[in-house]
């Protein structure tokens, strides 16, 4: 079986920081919005559509974020951002990140629950059909405790959101040549005994 993930390599600017030197991101919310833009209004596969004139009608609210500061990374370094989707109702979807710099470590996780409004701002409306696409495609894997359970709780659970195969990625999309280094899905195989249970049918 192949989990699917959103990657968004990001190189680490002195507008992301704090101070010189080594320090935490000045906000992991950043890279988490970066990340759920790059999806919707990039490019990213040949056959995509041009959703822009369907989300130009859509305001995506952020109802509820957090993000855990785990390392802290320099200047210049790469982190690989890697998004799922958790919790997708009718109106909403739960966005899931992992960060992980180019030396294989976590750096941060968190989520944010987007809600969908028109743009008069008035009433509830379902997500734009782009993010439906994804929602099925980047199913998060971690069910029971879910997502954002684990990366609230801490501790032992959320050492179970950074897989070895995907910290492994991100060592490697972290350290390749620009032309490589660029937002893609990457997929991730389920292994017997892997930490990333799934709801049984």
């Amino acid at each position: 079986m192949k989990e699917s993930m959103f990657a968004y390599p990001y190189l680490v600017t002195f507008d992301d920081s704090m101070a010189y030197g080594s320090h935490h991101f000045l906000t992991n919310f950043k890279f988490q919005c970066m990340t759920r833009e790059a999806l919707l209004f990039r490019k990213i596969v040949d056959d995509q559509a041009d959703w822009h004139g369907e989300l130009d009608d859509v305001i995506m609210l952020t109802a509820e974020g957090y993000s855990r500061n785990l390392s802290p990374v320099r200047i210049g370094e790469t982190v690989v951002v890697f998004m799922t989707i958790e919790d997708q109702t009718l109106s909403s979807a739960r966005l899931c990140f992992r960060a992980v710099s180019n030396e294989g470590k976590p750096v941060a996780c968190g989520f944010q629950t987007a809600v969908c409004v028109d743009r008069a701002g008035n009433s509830v409306i379902a997500p734009p059909k782009a993010l439906v696409q994804f929602g099925q495609r980047l199913a998060e894997p971690l069910t029971r405790p879910n997502f954002k359970e684990r990366a609230l709780q801490g501790g032992s659970l959320l050492a179970t959101v950074f897989d070895s195969e995907l910290i492994g990625i991100a060592k490697r999309l972290g350290t390749a040549p620009v032309r490589e280094a660029y937002p893609q899905f990457v997929s991730l195989a389920q292994k017997e005994g892997s930490p990333w249970p799934r709801a049984s049918a």
